[in-house]
């Protein structure tokens, strides 16, 4: 009979139920006199009736209470009241055993967590055995996984004091009355336990002892390491049989990847004969220990760099010519090799491509990178078809990838620590799938989010968009901040855990820049919101074999690191080249717990920083010529005669401004390290106005264009972008704030140079315009750092109406010269990934007191890719000529967009043993 939420059970109130069965009915329960949630389990009435049972019952009760054992679950009190018989136990967070291998299927548990798991549970046994207690129904759902504050689940044996029989029960002297499964009647006594773990002397009738556990045991271990049952049998009679008489395949057999010592462990403890199994737990748990210490490859062993090459050297030629087949029988060949080696560990390496007519992307942007699942079976990876972006699938060994519906818009995938789901980012929402299919689960609000980590206690850390980190259970909530900006940042991103899954790694930004001496890769706590800088990287960084592993101009490096001093521990190496390299921090590799390694294979560095070419267009989009060399360029504007023009131009450890005039190019500022930034030309042609940024110091500059005298305008600012000048070049419009926080203020040039509001909203503005006659301020809006911004226009002297532009999503607006027409380009979100369509334009009429405009109508794709677009841009992403008939945009270069979207993943099996080398 149920019992209702809110009913006592002596001084235990009834929270909630927990699941039913034929042991009876359990439940969440608080106890009121301690105030600590515990765990009820009502005994069925056809036990708790009877006083025979009911005597020993209680006397056993006394005795298993007494066991204080970490992987034993404790029993804390029994109980009857108005008929009803409970009793009290440990309330564990987690999932059984018995779950954790049915999610497997068909495959068993990566072969360190089945050693421990073993492990524990032999300890638990050896404890019981010690106590003169028998089990007597040891199986997987008698085996709780419980999180716990350390990195793995702990492993807790259940029900020493569950009975589940459907009648009396008739048990033969010794042994324990406290079994946990429905019980057969034979006519010697009681066969207590489940078939298919049961030892042959409980089928025979025979009194139970230690060794009947150790069966058992040996049942559970070899289940876990092959994903099959040792015994099994089409009906109880053959299951019978085949426990009697018959031998379960080898392990070696079936998990070739298993320690040999742990097939002769097993076969001893399914020995027929009890006298020729291990005769006790102890013994048993220091043999595992031994095979497990034998199997793990000492940290020492990695102390040796390996050279450039060792990892992922391989011609571009191979794999654009390659052949499906050929590509599948790499694969197969690698993952033969890989799950069919024993002592040794033989490098593999293959790649994986796109599925037809796709294109992989990496943080929403065209590039490979595929996460490779922790027990490395699977890849997961963002593909872009057409203009949708999803997640699909693929597994290892085979060629197929698969979708993942209804995973439309998501990026920056993750895995949890069993391989059983994903989490992602799609629609300013942190999500969830099972991997195996099914609906997505929404966990939280994310806008703007850049990358998450899973750890075994069920804890998510992800980027807190133009933030913090945050944290939230995996089961969703409300998150709460796991991290406290430094100054100078602009945001933390890309988190990913250590092995003991308090600590994270993580990637910190800094505001419009990824300058190495201030970007990089910080360590944090689940246990303090303080952080503290490791090493300066391009990417963020992954624990594996002993090193971090993180990317520096586009190669992939490992550095020594203690997990005891939580620092480096030692120089870095080279480790594989030509990586996905993207904005921001993305990591575009991955490594499982087997010694997997997945990477983007990208552009090769010069490629990389060459990714656009200054173009003119026409207002139907065709180019008319080229400006410069190809380089990386990040921000421009025109001088008033069009001329002349001023532009960032980035080379990947910093940045400097160029002016550039007709064919003769021009340095403007030297200073690399320190960013310049955002150039404005003044609209008398007298100033350029630009940020720099010099290590934790942010400035507003303005500088004469003649090259000569500059004079800093605002110092010591967080956070400072030039927007747009006067119309007199009196003043100057500038943006200061991150994520929700970011505001427009003006700066008068005369006078006591005192900035003032321009627009503050609880919504963030940014790329403000001021109207050639001055009367009107042009500005993109959006409600948080997620959503779809929106072009604005509202009286320069602040108040007023505000009018809004843009229809469908728009950025960078700019006038053209006479005032009468608005450009922008049309964008359909914010965030990572950002995409830019059209140029778009809108008539503007006679300036008078309400502002007149047209509808938006498109000219041509603009071109503009997420790409050449970080997140958190700040710069002026193009420039119109003063007759509104030409438009400069840095396009892409075409043979550097195809190369990187026809680049695979490459996939290096056992990559840690080049360490060794």
């Amino acid at each position: 009979m149920p019992v209702a939420s809110g009913t006592r059970l002596g001084p235990y109130e009834i929270v909630s139920p927990l699941g039913a069965g034929g042991m009876g009915e359990v439940y969440k329960a608080r106890d009121t006199r301690l105030d600590r949630i515990v765990a009820i389990k009502i005994l069925p009435d056809a036990l708790a009736s009877d006083p025979q049972f009911r005597e020993r019952f209680d006397r056993e009760a006394r005795t298993i209470s007494q066991l204080d054992h970490p992987n034993i679950c404790t029993l804390f009190d029994i109980g009857a009241q108005d008929g009803v018989a409970f009793l009290v136990m440990q309330f564990l967070d987690g999932e059984t055993l018995d779950a954790r291998l049915k999610a497997r299927a068909p495959r068993g548990l990566p072969i360190d967590e089945a050693l421990r798991t073993a492990i524990e549970v032999a300890d638990a046994l050896d404890r019981a055995h010690r106590a003169a207690i028998v089990h007597r129904d040891l199986k997987p759902a008698n085996i709780f996984l419980a999180r716990s504050a350390s990195a793995p689940p702990i492993a807790k044996l259940l029900d020493f004091g569950l009975a589940k029989l459907n009648t009396p029960a008739v048990s033969p002297a010794g042994g324990s009355m406290l079994p946990t499964a429905a019980a057969n009647i034979t006519a010697q006594g009681t066969i207590l336990g489940t078939f298919q773990y049961m030892a042959p002397e409980q089928l025979e009738g025979v009194d139970a002892d230690a060794r009947t556990d150790i069966f058992a045991f040996g049942a559970v271990v070899y289940e876990m390491v092959t994903g099959r049952k040792a015994f099994e049998g089409k009906s109880q009679v053959s299951l019978i049989g085949a426990i009697l008489e018959r031998e379960p395949t080898p392990i070696s057999t079936l998990a070739p990847t298993a320690p040999a010592g742990l097939d002769r462990i097993i076969k001893r403890c399914l020995a027929k004969d009890p006298d020729r199994r291990w005769q006790t737990a102890s013994d048993l748990a220091h043999e595992l220990r031994w095979v497990a210490e034998s199997a793990a490859v000492p940290e020492s062993a990695h102390s040796q760099p390996a050279t450039a090459a060792a990892v992922g050297r391989s011609s571009a030629s191979m794999w654009k010519v390659a052949t499906a087949a050929g590509v599948l029988l790499a694969a197969a060949t690698a993952w033969a090799a890989y799950v069919g080696r024993s002592t040794t560990r033989e490098v593999a390496r293959f790649f994986v491509n796109p599925p037809e007519k796709m294109s992989f992307v990496s943080g929403g942007r065209i590039g490979a990178s595929g996460i490779i699942s922790p027990d490395g079976h699977r890849l997961v990876f963002s593909v872009r078809d057409r203009s949708q972006i999803s997640l699909w699938l693929r597994s290892i060994d085979t060629l197929a990838a698969q979708p993942l519906a209804g995973t439309d818009e998501a990026s920056f995938p993750f895995w949890s620590p069993d391989s059983r789901s994903i989490g992602y980012f799609a629609k300013n929402k942190l999500m969830k799938i099972d991997a195996n299919g099914g609906p997505p689960q929404t966990l939280c609000d994310a806008p703007g989010a850049r990358g998450g980590a899973w750890n075994r206690n069920g804890t998510i850390v992800f980027g807190g968009g133009n933030g913090p980190l945050n944290r939230i259970s995996s089961i969703g909530g409300q998150p709460s901040q796991a991290t406290k900006l430094l100054p100078g940042e602009a945001d933390h991103r890309f988190p990913t855990f250590l092995p003991d899954g308090r600590h994270f790694l993580f990637f910190a930004n800094y505001f419009g820049s990824t300058v190495v001496e201030r970007a990089g890769v910080y360590l944090g706590s689940l246990d303090s919101t303080d952080v503290r800088p490791i090493i300066a990287a391009d990417s963020g960084a992954i624990y594996a074999a002993g090193h971090l592993l993180f990317v520096r101009r586009s190669t992939l490096l490992a550095q020594p690191f203690s997990l005891s001093t939580l620092d480096t521990a030692g120089d870095s190496f080279p480790v594989a080249e030509r990586v996905t390299r993207n904005f921001g921090g993305i990591i575009a590799f991955s490594v499982s717990d087997s010694g997997a390694l997945a990477y983007g294979l990208g552009p090769t560095q010069s490629a990389s920083e060459a990714m656009a070419q200054l173009t003119w267009v026409d207002r139907q989009g065709k180019s008319i010529e080229t400006v410069g060399v190809p380089g990386t360029y990040r921000g421009l504007d025109l001088s008033p005669d069009d001329k002349r023009i001023a532009v960032h131009r980035h080379d990947g450890a910093g940045g400097d401004i160029w002016i550039f005039d007709g064919a003769r190019s021009e340095r403007f500022t030297f200073d690399p390290a320190a960013e310049n930034e955002s150039p404005l030309w003044s609209p008398d042609g007298q100033w350029i106005a630009f940020a720099a940024r010099r290590g934790q110091k942010v400035g507003l500059f303005r500088k004469l264009a003649n090259n000569t005298g500059s004079e800093e305008l605002l110092s010591d600012v967080d956070v400072v972008v030039p927007e747009s000048w006067s119309s007199d070049s009196q003043q100057l419009v500038y943006r200061t704030g991150r994520g929700s926080a970011t505001d427009l203020y003006t700066l008068s040039l005369t006078g006591a140079r005192k900035p003032f509001p321009a627009v503050t909203t609880p919504a963030i503005e940014v790329h403000a315009q001021v109207s050639p006659d001055g009367r009107w301020l042009a500005f993109q809006e959006a409600e948080n750092p997620g959503s779809r911004p929106e072009i604005y226009v509202r009286p320069s002297s602040g108040g007023g109406a505000k009018y809004q532009v843009s229809s469908n999503g728009g950025s960078y607006p700019r006038w053209r010269a006479n005032g009468r027409e608005l450009f922008y380009l049309e964008s359909s979100a914010a965030g990572p990934g950002s995409a830019f369509g059209k140029v778009m334009s809108v008539e503007i009429g006679p300036t008078q007191a309400s502002f007149d405009h047209g509808a938006p109508r498109p000219l041509f794709d603009s071109q503009y890719t997420p790409y050449q677009h970080p997140p958190g841009a700040t710069y002026h992403a193009y420039a119109v000529s003063r007759d509104g008939q030409r438009f400069l945009i840095p396009r892409p270069q075409a043979a550097v967009v195809d190369y990187a979207a026809d680049a695979p993943i490459a996939v290096v099996l056992n990559w840690a043993s080049t360490l060794k080398k």
